[in-house]
């Protein structure tokens, strides 16, 4: 066997007997370059951006330890969720340093201050927001979750909904009441041409909700076609491109609407109240909050772009027409009643934010009270009507206003399962 005979080159003897390394890659003779003494480059940027960056952090931390600004106030299922958080929280499984984490986020007065012109920089410059929001055409935004439907097939999600809200009306039945569901159409669905491109909202599954929901047995009011037809009745769209509630003009369609279906519809020319234009409304964009942007002069341009009615309801003694809040007293009760079966709205923020109740009042010519509450799964809140500490002696007409998303998502049945129990026979 004929055997290769070691380099002379001795600069590849150092673990390449068989002379295999290139010469570019051979180590060269000569001293090895100092990296310490004199010789050595000094690197003063380097040593100033860690002392900024020290200086930074640790100020910020004690600026936020100090001053930190009061939690935003939170109420219903927000409040509830933060409470049971840090009721099961434990330094074992990571959840308290989580829950710590979160809480340091919310009472930060650095990230109050900071995230606000942050957020707006790219949400202008890069088109990026949270991820729980989508981004769509011309500045568009819908969250996320109500946007995409769980990932069931359309006839599993669609009869499932109507199972339960059968039940639920069986349920109301059996307590002496009258229930009629009202849901209402998504973002996703009534916007879909400003959606991002290539984002499946099935929007089939709004329009198709209501046959079913009827064809199952359950009452309900379809208000999606007045709503499609929204822009051409009232020369606007029924949602703001940068909130995720309907508009007070569609709330006073889907409140006419829902007054035809009970039967309970009054003429306009015999109402006592009276339904007072005041001019564009001012929308929350809550959207705009949720990304972390408050008010600024993008909010002013989208304030401008949105171009909405707003609307109060004068009561015949003139004054602004209230909402009926639980707890209610006998007289009040009596009031909404007036020789027929009393109106109660059970509902989300959708109801509070345009006042809905005031809304159905002016349409019946009658007070309707007002069991709607931001925050709160209507379910649970139906449960304090039945069962609970709103509970009421007399019959009623129930009317349950509820937005798709939550027939439409798993996490928003949970709750009429709860107060369902076990699923029962059709």
């Amino acid at each position: 066997m004929t055997h290769l005979a070691p380099p002379a080159d001795d600069r590849l003897d150092f673990g390449d007997p068989q002379g295999l390394i290139p010469d570019f890659l051979a180590p060269e003779a000569g001293p090895r370059p100092q990296l310490d003494g004199p010789g050595r480059p000094s690197k003063p940027w380097n040593r100033l951006l860690l002392l900024v960056f020290v200086v930074t952090t640790s100020l910020a931390g004690l600026v936020d330890s100090l001053l930190p600004i009061a939690i935003p106030p939170l109420e219903g299922e927000e409040l509830a969720q933060r409470q049971a958080r840090w009721q099961a929280a434990h330094w074992q499984d990571g959840s308290l340093a989580r829950w710590i984490e979160d809480d340091r986020h919310l009472r930060s007065r650095i990230r109050h201050h900071l995230l606000p012109p942050y957020a707006l920089l790219i949400y202008q410059t890069l088109g990026q927001v949270r991820g729980e929001l989508l981004l769509g055409k011309d500045g568009w935004l819908f969250l996320r979750q109500r946007a995409i439907p769980r990932p069931d097939d359309d006839a599993t999600i669609l009869n499932h909904g109507a199972d339960l809200l059968w039940r639920l009306q069986r349920a109301t039945r059996a307590a002496g009441h009258r229930l009629v569901t009202l849901p209402l159409p998504r973002k996703a669905s009534l916007a879909a041409d400003k959606l991002p491109r290539g984002l499946a909202a099935r929007s089939h599954l709004d329009r198709r909700l209501v046959a079913v929901l009827r064809a199952r047995g359950v009452a309900a009011v379809d208000v999606l076609p007045p709503l499609e037809a929204l822009p051409r009745s009232w020369n606007e769209a029924p949602y703001f491109r940068a909130d995720s509630h309907l508009t007070q003009s569609a709330m006073v369609e889907v409140a006419e609407l829902t007054a035809r279906y009970l039967g309970a519809w009054v003429p306009l020319e015999e109402r006592r109240s009276e339904l007072r234009q005041l001019g564009p409304q001012a929308a929350e964009f809550d959207l705009l909050r949720f990304v972390g942007i408050r008010w600024t002069p993008l909010t002013r341009r989208f304030a401008s772009l949105e171009r909405r009615h707003a609307f109060t309801v004068i009561a015949a003694d003139g004054r602004p027409m209230p909402r009926l809040r639980p707890p209610w007293n006998d007289a009040q009760g009596a009031a909404a009643g007036q020789g027929s079966q009393p109106t109660l709205l059970v509902g989300t923020s959708f109801s509070t934010v345009a006042e809905l109740s005031t809304l159905l009042s002016h349409a019946i010519d009658r007070p309707v009270l007002d069991a709607a509450l931001a925050g709160e799964s209507p379910f649970d809140l139906l449960q304090r009507v039945l069962q609970g500490p709103w509970r009421l002696d007399t019959p009623h007409v129930i009317v349950l206003e509820l937005p798709n998303h939550l027939l439409f998502d798993e996490d928003g049945l949970k709750a009429a399962e709860a107060l369902l129990g076990a699923p029962t026979a059709g």
